[in-house]
């Protein structure tokens, strides 16, 4: 069999095994298993990749494997490499799609190495193989269908929701279900929507940070019927009884929360009220009806009269004398003891002789005795036990008929009713009253009680007839006074209310008592009839109420009103340097009021520019601004002031001095003075070899110290520096203030005193040179340690430069011939 026929034989078996064993790989993500034996030296011509395309969700994970095939057409194990141009993949093949759409290779590459078992005798090649990935990428919509849905009260609607990808693909996704009114409908996990109330809400699917909704409303179950129960019903006259109604959809189930109206059929028989809550009002028959969402039920219901259970006569007592009347009442009532009307009721006396008793219950006294008088309605009775009697009050006599009492004391009088011979009658209602209840008063018992200082008539009546007493009531004396506060504090001109209480040797106080008022001291506070004490002025004074000559006494200390503003005038003052100018603080309380007498201390920004005095004085010190502040009590009021400086000649430096030498240099000290303007002055400096004089000097021009030096404060220390001197040379040195510019506008002052030094190190030369001579100097401390090896004129016959040879170390002294032509010569 030619190799060819057999190599497309294996082939074709391969493909169909191997499509059978790609499904069973991609179904169950397990790696290929090579059975059969690979044949030695058996090199792998081909890579097959499983599953050759996927797509996947952001994040989800893919298993690839990769096995070989021989050019014998047998599937062989190979170890590979794994790289993808998109997501990533682990070197076991396991594959997680990132969040960016597209299409991405997925490769797996075989490197047999000339031992392996795959690899050929020779000609030993790289194989790989690829498979397609598509990546949905993230969401950017997720749809939910249906977008609305309509159902009842306990009925359910399923959902179902899609993604949609950027570039519009639908594409199933695992979402999370929410409602946004879970009180009126739920969802379940699965997208099953249960309606829980009327209303309406939002049913949410949610993907990968995208969400899509639909709308749901929730209605009520319609009513179908209306039950009501019990169905029928019975009641007596005035009994309730409660209905029920339950309304039903159309299987017959309760529903919950539905408005019910109630009707009756006959108002006269029998009412119903909003709740069902049925009255029987007559007996008869009625119909009542209970209506919901336009369907009704009804109940039956039959009214009875209630049958008399006890008859109430009332009064159950009465009293009446011989020949006189009292109207008797009497109440037939059911087993409740509800009082029942409209009923037939009969009267009988027990004794004719004694009392009688007409048809509607009126007794008439016959004779002095009892009788006992019965009304009767439906087999039931009531009775009421009647006195008869004879003898009338005739008078009324009250014991003592003259009595005195304090105001608060009490005292007890007696009244007696007597026939018309005199005699004691017992047991006879007796009222009192007062003819001033201001003065006395009296209880139902007779007894009095004084109110007020006074007379007043006490009266007792029984059965028309009165007697009277005569009540004297006195003021309680007074034991002490109390003033409240016992203490208060006023500012002058205000004023403070003061009470006085007078007491009984109790304590209790006493009203309507005479007060007077009096201060201990007028001029610090006084007090008017009714204890208002009025501030005067700052101090303490004691405040007396009195009654009936008892005392109580108040302690009033009075401040001065506060300060509320202190304005200081003139509010701006101009002056110039050395001149003064008198303030004046004015003290205010809150309401504007000028106040006297009051302490003001005085205080300036800056002392530099302005100085004032305890007195308010300004003085100018110098040119600039200030504020002037008053303050009292805490509270200030400023001025602002200006300083201007007369002009004049700048000032004299008198303290020059040299505080420090080098080689080449020297450091100078002396106290800024002022330009004549106020301001800090500005300084030529001079020097030379001693002595000097003025006019011959040259100014500084190198240095901190080089002409002009800039002020800077007037009265500051100033340093600076004179730099390009000769070692070891004698100098002196002297400035001049001055202000506006040199050689221009300059106003001088006076010279100031000369300071002078000597530089520190050594110099060595040929003498003083002649214009166009020649010298050698050897500078041997005037320059620091460095590489130094020439220097440079520059320019002719002016300063001159080291030039650098970083080749050689100084070590020494160096030589330099210089050609003077000028008058000065700079070494550094």
């Amino acid at each position: 069999m030619p190799f060819t026929f057999k190599l497309s034989k294996r082939l074709a078996r391969i493909k169909r095994s191997l499509g059978i064993a790609a499904a069973a790989i991609a179904a169950c993500e397990q790696p290929i298993k090579i059975t059969d034996p690979t044949p030695p030296n058996s090199p792998v011509v081909q890579l097959v990749i499983v599953p050759d395309t996927v797509t996947l969700n952001p994040y989800q994970t893919q298993q690839f494997v990769a096995y070989g095939r021989t050019q014998a057409g047998d599937s062989v194990a190979a170890t590979v490499s794994w790289s993808a141009s998109g997501g990533t993949i682990r070197t076991d093949g396991s594959y997680t799609a990132d969040t960016i759409d597209g299409d991405y290779l997925v490769t797996a590459t075989f490197q047999p190495t000339p031992t392996a078992p795959t690899a050929a005798a020779s000609g030993t090649t790289q194989v790989s193989a690829t498979s397609r990935v598509k990546n949905r990428g993230l969401l950017a919509q997720v749809v939910e269908t249906p977008s609305t849905a309509l159902v009842s009260v306990g009925r359910a609607a399923q959902f179902t929701a899609y993604g949609k990808t950027k570039n519009g693909d639908s594409v199933a996704v695992s979402v999370t279900w929410s409602s946004a009114n879970p009180a009126v409908a739920t969802v379940s996990s699965s997208g099953l929507m249960t309606g829980m109330a009327a209303g309406s809400t939002t049913i949410i699917a949610t993907s990968q940070n995208r969400s899509g909704t639909a709308a749901a409303t929730v209605t009520n179950v319609p009513v179908a019927s209306v039950a009501v129960s019990p169905a029928a019903a019975g009641l007596t006259v005035g009994a309730t009884t409660q209905l029920t109604a339950t309304p039903e959809d159309a299987n017959g189930t309760a529903l919950s929360g539905r408005v019910v109206t109630w009707a009756t059929s006959n108002a006269a028989v029998a009412t119903v009220s909003a709740s069902g809550l049925v009255t029987g009002v007559a007996a008869g028959s009625a119909t009542i009806t209970a209506t919901s969402e336009g369907q009704s039920g009804t109940s039956a219901l039959t009214v009875t009269n209630a049958p008399v259970a006890s008859v109430t006569v009332s009064p159950a007592a009465a009293t009446v004398t011989v020949g006189t009347t009292t109207q008797l009442t009497a109440t037939p009532k059911d087993a409740n003891s509800t009082a029942l009307s409209g009923r037939v009721v009969t009267w009988a006396t027990s004794n004719g002789a004694v009392a009688t008793v007409s048809a509607n219950g009126l007794v008439t006294g016959v004779a002095i005795g009892s009788a006992t008088i019965t009304a009767t309605s439906e087999g039931q009775g009531g009775t009421s036990a009647i006195t008869v009697t004879n003898v009338p009050v005739a008078s009324v006599t009250i014991s003592p008929t003259a009595a005195g009492v304090t105001v608060g004391a009490t005292t007890q009088l007696t009244a007696t009713p007597k026939d018309a011979n005199g005699t004691a009658l017992s047991g006879r209602v007796v009222t009192w009253a007062t003819s001033n209840a201001a003065v006395a008063t009296v209880s139902a018992s007779g007894l009095g009680t004084g109110v007020a200082a006074g007379s007043a008539t006490i009266t007792a009546t029984s059965e028309g007839q009165s007697g009277t007493a005569t009540v004297t009531v006195t003021n309680v004396p007074v034991a002490s006074v109390t003033v409240s506060p016992a203490t208060a504090g006023v500012t002058v001109g205000a004023t403070s209310q003061l009470t006085a209480t007078a007491k009984d040797a109790n304590g209790t106080a006493l009203s309507g008592r005479t007060v007077t008022w009096a201060t201990s001291n007028a001029a610090v506070a006084t007090v008017s009839a009714s204890g208002l004490v009025t501030g005067v002025a700052a101090g303490s004074a004691t405040i007396t109420a009195t009654s009936e000559g008892q005392s109580g006494t108040a302690t009033v200390t009075v401040t001065n009103v506060p300060v509320a503003s202190v304005t200081v005038s003139p509010a701006a003052v101009s002056l110039t340097v050395g001149q003064t100018m008198q303030l004046a603080a004015g003290t205010k309380d809150a309401a504007g009021n000028v106040l006297t007498g009051r302490t003001v201390t005085w205080t300036t920004s800056k002392s530099t520019v302005a100085t004032v005095l305890a007195t308010g004085l300004v003085t100018g010190v110098a040119a600039g601004t200030a504020t002037i502040t008053a303050t009292s009590e805490g509270v200030a009021g400023t001025a602002a002031s200006t300083v201007t400086a007369p002009v004049s000649n700048p000032g004299t430096v008198t303290d020059l001095a040299v505080v420090g030498v080098t080689d080449t240099g020297a450091t100078l000290t002396f106290t800024e003075v002022n330009d004549g303007t106020g301001l800090p002055a500005s300084y030529d400096v001079r020097f030379g070899g001693a002595p000097i004089s003025w006019g011959g000097l040259p100014s500084v021009a190198r240095g901190s110290c080089a002409t002009p030096v800039a002020g800077t404060a007037i009265g500051a220390k100033r340093t600076c520096t004179v730099l390009g001197l000769t070692p070891a040379t004698a100098y002196q040195f002297q400035l001049v203030a001055f202000r506006g510019t040199l050689n221009l506008n300059a106003v001088f002052g006076a010279l100031s005193n000369i300071a002078g030094a000597t530089t520190t190190g050594s110099s060595t030369g040929s003498g003083a040179p002649q214009p166009g001579a020649t010298d050698t100097i050897v500078f041997q401390e005037g320059f620091e340690s460095g590489n130094y090896s020439s220097w440079t004129q520059k320019p002719a016959s002016d300063r001159y430069s080291i030039s650098s040879d970083p080749t050689r170390v100084h070590s020494g002294g160096y030589s330099l011939q210089v050609l003077y032509t000028p008058t000065d010569l700079y070494g550094e």
